[in-house]
């Protein structure tokens, strides 16, 4: 049952990423542009998935050695890369410069979703 919970988890952030990118998404009030109002929609995914991780760890959810992969990828690669993102967003944000390329916050994002992958993976014991 929690498999089937982290993988609507993972399957929606990958949607959210995914459907940002396309034609019909509108950026959320404030959003400077598309990139901001994605990067944003990805700290708030990503935050649940922190949250929803950590109260699994504590109730004892995964066997020990599954247990302890899933809290080195948090501890190590997920919660960083969250930390990077926020960051680089909030500067970017800050900025208030639409025309500017982004080149940070679209790495940091990169990077966020690669850790994301990661603790699906450790998650189901790969």
């Amino acid at each position: 049952m929690k498999r089937n919970a982290i993988r609507i988890i993972a399957v929606t952030l990958v949607l959210c990423i995914v459907g940002c990118a396309s034609a019909t998404y509108k950026p959320h009030p404030g959003a400077i542009n598309l990139l901001d109002s994605q990067a944003y929609d990805m700290l708030i995914s990503t935050k649940a998935v922190i949250d929803q991780t950590k109260a699994d760890l504590a109730g004892g959810v995964w066997s020990a050695n599954i247990a302890g992969n899933v809290k080195t990828v948090l501890n190590t690669g997920v919660i960083p890369a969250y930390n990077v993102l926020d960051t680089t967003y909030q500067a970017y944000h800050l900025a208030a410069q639409p025309t500017a390329p982004g080149a940070a916050l679209q790495a940091s994002m990169n990077n966020l979703s690669t850790q994301m992958t990661n603790l699906s993976s450790a998650k189901v014991g790969q």
